[in-house]
């Protein structure tokens, strides 16, 4: 009966000693629907109340300070920010948006936890060193995308991503498999991405296997028992990352469907060739006739370079085949 009786404590509790009889019960907290209600309290002995929230108080610092702060998308203000979000609850995207050379942070928090971004919780923006190498590799400077990309710490959340782009440029702009099997392995061997929890580097595993059999290419002529090694590496990393393609976005899908199969046929050939061993003929001949089926339904232009060399393969494998059941020597 608007007569204040006390405060709640820690636990949400309070405990009223005095018999108030019957009368209008009013609950108030700052960010939450103001509860009101006829109550009668004589042989009450518990009543409990659940306020439903309406507004958040929302205070975040930041390192640098005066970045913008969007809340699902909506401005909110500047660094240092201490404000009160009307009809915001539950949980919302927090983006902070620095100035050029930062990245931008973005989590989903639940604001009934979490609207604290202050002290020891204050949102600290990394530089965003990969982009000037991502301009340099646009130009062709690929020696200085690399000096920066090998400079990238551990802890920063561009790590992985750095280790990946590295390995492209060996791979694809400098024509090092070496060098791009090694630092797609640092990729790899990350737990997450090598128990396939994260999913962004799928294209390292595919690059990796890629990189192995070129580098068991390499060493086909001068050392045949390195090269099998190399093929059988990567036919097992390849093999692992298969079931996992339904994950790579729609774009990339069918490059990657096609990358993994020819390579995966090419090893199993490659392997026939180094040992004799009719397992690996039959794995191949497999392969390639899969690979030409599913080439058989894409568009001509989705088909790229590697359609008329599985033509190639495939008839070679069909040939052993036929010789070995025909009882000739295959050579």
């Amino acid at each position: 009966n608007e007569r204040w009786v006390g405060s709640s404590d820690t636990s949400g509790q309070i405990v009223i000693s005095k018999n108030l009889g019957n009368g209008l019960l009013k609950v108030i907290k700052h960010g939450y629907v103001q509860f009101t209600k006829e109550v009668s309290l004589k042989n009450k002995k518990n009543i409990e109340i659940v306020l439903k929230q309406n507004a958040t108080f929302l205070k975040v610092a930041s390192q640098p300070s005066g970045i913008s702060i969007y809340v699902d998308d909506k401005l909110v203000g500047k660094t240092p920010l201490a404000k009160s979000l009307a009809n915001q609850s539950g949980f919302v995207k927090i983006e902070a948006r620095g100035p050029k050379g930062f990245k931008s942070y973005s989590k989903v928090v639940d604001l009934a936890h979490n609207s604290d971004f202050s002290g020891a919780n204050k949102i600290r923006l990394e530089k965003d060193v990969r982009a000037s190498a991502l301009q340099m590799i646009q130009t062709g400077q690929f020696a200085g995308a690399l000096k920066i990309l090998k400079r990238i710490p551990k802890d920063h959340s561009d790590y992985l991503t750095a280790n990946h782009d590295i390995g492209e440029i060996y791979l694809n702009k400098l024509g090092n498999p070496l060098e791009a099997a090694k630092y797609f392995s640092i990729v790899t061997s990350d737990i997450s991405v090598k128990s396939f929890v994260d999913k962004r580097f799928i294209g390292s595993h595919i690059n990796q296997g890629i990189a192995l059999f070129l580098i068991g290419e390499s060493l086909a002529t001068k050392d045949p028992s390195g090269a099998q090694q190399h093929y059988l590496r990567a036919a097992q990393t390849l093999e692992a990352v298969s079931p996992q393609l339904r994950f790579v976005s729609k774009a990339e899908y069918e490059d990657a469907v096609q990358a993994v199969a020819y390579h995966l046929a090419l090893c199993q050939h490659k392997l026939w060739f180094q040992t004799k061993n009719q397992a690996y003929l039959n794995s191949a001949y497999k392969g390639w006739r899969s690979y030409l089926d599913h080439a058989s339904s894409l568009k001509e232009a989705q088909n790229g370079p590697l359609l008329d060399g599985a033509k190639v393969y495939f008839k070679q494998a069909e040939a052993d085949l036929n010789m070995i059941t025909n009882g000739s020597v295959v050579r």
